[in-house]
């Protein structure tokens, strides 16, 4: 223990430094000074102003040093917990609605991490169903009206198309094909298209499907969204189509009748290609008088009907039949070169009522025997009419001169 001689160092001053105070040294030098009293002793320490703001720094710098460390952590786990519980729930959620958006109403939003998304995403399920369930809805309150009708609804962009139940039944669409279409609006678009390229004549909204099933479309499209009605209408097809059949066909052999003939002649004439022929044939049964008296009328009907079987086995391409009326029938042969290709069509003609027989009795059998006259044109301004009666007049001749044979027109 040295003795402290110098001013700074007595003990009166140095009892000032119980909180730590700056006192002068040896050679001038600052010194901090800290003492502490324990009794009668009184214990002192010192050390160099220098020293002192080092070790200061020192521990400024650590300290410095460890905040930015603990800062950095902070700021990575603040980071991860918001990316993890935040921005990733956020962007499921975007994606999911996004999907939903696209038309894939199936998607489930579950976003999991805290209750307010949770909420969020039980909340956006609920609302997609029911739009879904808007359909079902629909379908359910037409079916228990009983109305043959169907509904669909899409906005172009979105994937999904909102359909009744009943479409796919009216437009007789198979299930898978149904559902892929259902899923994607441009192909639902093209099949529609397709389905409504040509509506059936004499109407503009009328559209076939198959055989037995004709529906009426009305369609609404704009750039927001495409609506459509669908009704089955092939009820009142089938019965006007009917009506139609009864107004121009034979009740009796199927043929047409012969002011619709002569409608139908008149236009196939009007638009024959210039080189071309046509002929007019007038047909009458021979002996059918005598079958009716000798077989009975029901005979005499089977023996109409043979007939005009084998006028219905001709080429619709170049044949037009029809009945006149009793046993008299009549032909337009068309499409031709010249006559000799209108004679050959004749001769096949009469060649396949030579090759049919018709049962008249469970006893007898015969060919039916017919006699014909035919007038011929090059003229697609020759008159439908004229053109019978000069047939008529050739026919005549056969029936006077040669039963069972033809003849042509000679002025």
């Amino acid at each position: 223990m040295r003795a402290f001689e110098s001013e700074s160092y007595q003990l009166d001053q140095l009892l000032e430094c119980t909180k730590g105070a700056y006192k002068k040294g040896e050679n001038g030098s600052s010194m901090y000074v800290f003492t502490r009293k324990y009794g009668d002793i009184l214990i002192c320490a010192a050390l160099p102003q220098s020293i002192l703001l080092k070790k200061l720094l020192d521990q400024v710098f650590s300290t410095l040093l460890y905040l930015l460390f603990v800062e950095a952590v902070v700021i990575l786990l603040l980071n991860y917990l918001v990316k993890q519980k935040v921005v990733n729930g956020i962007h499921r959620i975007m994606e999911n609605l996004s999907s939903i958006t696209n038309g894939n109403l199936d998607t489930k939003v579950t976003v999991g991490g805290n209750q307010e998304f949770e909420t969020l995403s039980n909340g956006i399920n609920a609302m997609v169903k029911s739009i879904v369930s808007v359909s079902d809805r629909i379908s359910a309150i037409i079916e228990i009206s009983g109305v043959s009708l169907a509904a669909y609804e899409y906005e172009p962009g979105v994937n999904h198309v909102f359909v009744t139940s009943g479409l796919r039944k009216l437009l007789d669409i198979p299930d898978e094909e149904a559902e892929e279409l259902y899923q994607d609006f441009r192909r639902f678009d093209q099949y529609m298209d397709k389905v409504t390229a040509v509506p059936i004549e004499g109407e503009t909204d009328i559209f076939r499907i198959n055989d037995s099933r004709y529906v009426r479309i009305h369609m609404s499209k704009s750039q927001e969204r495409n609506l459509g009605v669908i009704t089955d209408v092939s009820t009142d097809v089938m019965e006007k189509k009917q009506m139609q059949y009864e107004n121009t066909h034979d009740a009796l052999t199927g043929l047409y009748k012969f002011s619709y003939f002569k409608q139908i002649a008149e236009e196939i004439l009007t638009e024959m290609p210039e080189g071309n022929m046509c002929a007019a044939v007038m047909l009458d049964l021979d002996f059918f008088k005598s079958v009716n008296d000798t077989f009975g009328h029901d005979a005499g009907d089977k023996y109409l009907q043979c007939f005009a079987s084998v006028m219905q086995s001709m080429p619709l391409d170049h044949f037009l039949t029809a009945r006149r009326s009793g046993d008299e029938f009549c032909m337009m042969i068309f499409g031709c070169r010249d006559k000799l290709e209108v004679t050959s069509f004749l001769d096949r003609f009469y060649e396949a009522l030579r090759n049919r027989r018709v049962e008249l009795s469970p006893e007898e059998s015969r060919c039916v025997s017919a006699s014909g006259g035919f007038a011929c044109t090059e003229q697609a301004a020759a008159s439908v009419e004229e053109l019978l009666t000069h047939a008529d007049e050739a026919l005549y001749e056969v029936k006077r001169q040669k039963k069972g044979s033809y003849r042509e027109y000679k002025e």
